[in-house]
């Protein structure tokens, strides 16, 4: 049912496309010139020394050739193929584009699996550059070309695969679990950065995920404003209605199917192993979603978490670079197609990288890359990775710390209030909505992560978080390390004003002595259709987190009614009144080692 009440964008700041996954096409294209059937030798020149001397020893056992998938619709997908020269059987691995990216840049990840012993498949799913139709976001046509791909790849080599694999990142890794869930050949998968729910993905708590929906569709255009992806009538009024906020019931009808937790009992059935990677700050397929499509498979499992956002963590391993998260999957599939008894059945199902744990240092001079914020220092040590033998084991305890009014109000900002043990008598904290409180969980979707993969998260100044649109509670200085694990959860009573509100919270580990601040959680939640001045009780359930908060900080949780990521229903000027009283109170519940 459409809701009733029209969300405000409120101020966005010219939307940026996502950034190109993938390798850049200053590596890809070389590599492909060299291994073109007849290429002289001297065009290894241009490559990496390693690459190049890869090239050399692919040549001798394997080929690449252009891909050209005909479909019964007509469409005709692009795409490239490396085929050994021996007729011996040998697994399959397919490889879809990511969104926006051209095939061409999953090529080094192609050819480095075609040296492990693969034939291999990477093309262009529907609609982006040169392969023709539409774009599905992996609807049924999309699963149909997964299996064509298969198809065509098993009569370019004259012999079934012996098993077959897919390898998808972004876009390609919806479309790798949807396929695992249709087609009985597919025995395992290997999928970064993909969502589980896209209908969560575009409206949790019916909230928009505005600015990162913008970046997406801006990803359909390239540098220079040229299309490179196309949609048809049908897909495009869904993003209409989607910006519009109208028939979300149809829009969420329409991306149900199109979400890999949809299909989870048909990867059950067959136990199709999965490998699976996210993010802690993901602002496209957030990492609660992915936690519960992880926990509904009964299959083989892993679960690798990584600092940053969206493709972050795996970006230099598809570039050709050593790599953790991509390592990994070559294992998997190692294991799991080819056979290899290299450990992977016995590692414990979760892999978590914890925040900022890395050590660096400071560069002479900021390095400028594309897509991302200047990039001010460079890891020397990498950040601590915990296992866990599944989800559940994560969690240790769980601490409540109830919000109060301060014990010891602070100098500069008194209106704070306390975050800590103990119930407290009753009382409000009111704070004007519909405004930007001065702050936001990312400046721009995906590369504001980015930048945290490679050592330079955001620093936050909490002083000038705009108490009038925020209200801010803190623990006290902490005498020893907290370490979050898990999923915080925010219970309390607010009073709107108005018939709809947004609350965004938000958990902070502040430095007192520095007066700066890194962002661990938050998570939006809109009230639509509420009656105003009547207590709302709600509680909200931040993503999940792998961060210590060292001893000598504070943790800060903020409650905001407007972020830029977000479409929000907070009307200007209206009041929103946070309460507590003993029989009801207001506590965040914080997931603990």
């Amino acid at each position: 049912m459409q809701d009733e009440y029209e969300q405000h964008d409120g101020a966005v700041t010219p939307t940026v496309a996502l950034t190109r996954i993938g390798a850049p096409q200053e590596v890809w294209e070389p590599l492909l010139a060299a291994l073109r059937p007849g290429a002289a030798a001297s065009l290894t020149a241009g490559l990496p020394e390693s690459l190049a001397d890869d090239v050399a020893g692919f040549t001798r056992i394997a080929l690449w050739e252009r891909a050209t998938i005909r479909r019964e619709d007509g469409v005709v997908l692009d795409g490239g193929f490396w085929r050994h020269r021996d007729e011996q059987p040998r697994p399959l691995v397919v490889i879809p584009s990511a969104w926006g990216a051209p095939w061409q840049a999953f090529a080094i990840l192609a050819f480095k699996l075609s040296l492990q012993g693969y034939n291999v498949l990477a093309y262009q799913p529907r609609g982006f550059f040169g392969s023709g139709g539409f774009i599905g976001v992996c609807g049924e046509d999309d699963w149909d070309d997964a299996s064509a791909a298969i198809d065509w790849a098993t009569l370019r080599t004259g012999a079934e695969p012996t098993k077959v694999g897919f390898f998808g990142d972004s876009y390609g890794a919806g479309i790798s679990c949807i396929a695992a869930a249709r087609d009985e050949r597919v025995d395992a998968v290997v999928a970064l950065s993909g969502w589980s729910d896209l209908a969560s993905c575009m409206y949790e708590n019916h909230t928009r995920r505005i600015r990162t929906f913008q970046a997406l569709l801006a990803a359909t255009k390239n540098e220079r404003g040229e299309t490179i992806g196309r949609f048809d009538a049908a897909t495009q009024a869904q993003f209409d209605n989607f910006f519009a906020h109208r028939d979300m019931g149809e829009v969420m009808a329409w991306a149900t199917p199109r979400s890999p937790v949809t299909h989870v009992e048909a990867i059950n059935t067959r136990r199709v192993p999965l490998l699976i990677g996210g993010h802690w700050h993901e602002t496209l397929c957030p990492v609660n979603q992915t936690l519960d499509m992880f926990q509904r498979l009964t299959g083989p499992k892993r679960l690798l978490l990584s600092i940053g956002d969206h493709s972050g963590a795996e970006l230099l391993g598809l570039a050709g670079l050593p790599n953790r998260v991509v390592d990994e999957g070559y294992r998997w599939l190692a294991h799991h197609l080819l056979g290899e008894e290299n450990g992977v059945d016995t590692l414990p199902e979760v892999a978590n990288e914890v925040m900022f744990t890395y050590t660096t240092v400071p560069l002479p001079v900021p390095v400028t890359v594309p897509n991302l914020p200047p990039i001010s220092r460079i890891i020397v040590e990498p950040a601590e990775v915990e296992e866990r033998k599944a989800w559940a084991d994560v969690t240790g305890s769980t601490e409540r710390l109830h919000l109060k009014p301060a014990s010891k109000p602070d100098f500069l900002h008194p209106e704070d209030g306390e975050l800590s043990q103990g119930v407290a008598p009753t009382w409000e904290r009111p704070f004007t909505a519909g405004a930007d409180a001065g702050f936001t969980a990312a400046e721009n979707p995906v590369t504001t992560g980015a930048a945290e993969v490679y050592g330079t998260p955001v620093t936050y100044r909490t002083r000038w978080f705009d108490r009038r649109h925020a209200a801010v509670w803190k623990t006290p200085v902490l005498p020893s390390v907290k370490s979050v694990r898990g999923v915080p959860r925010l219970h309390l009573t607010f009073t709107p004003s108005a018939a709809s509100a947004t609350l965004v919270a938000y958990l902070f580990d502040v430095d007192p002595v520095l007066g700066t601040a890194r962002i661990i959680t938050h998570e939006p939640k809109t009230f639509l259709g509420v009656t105003p001045n009547e207590p709302v009780t709600t509680d909200i359930d931040l993503q999940a987190a792998a961060y210590d908060i060292p001893a000598g900080h504070r943790l800060m949780l903020v409650l905001a009614s407007r972020d830029q990521l977000y479409a929000d229903a907070s009307i200007d000027r209206t009041r929103i009144d946070v309460r507590s009283t003993a029989a009801d109170p207001t506590y965040l519940d914080l997931p603990l080692s």
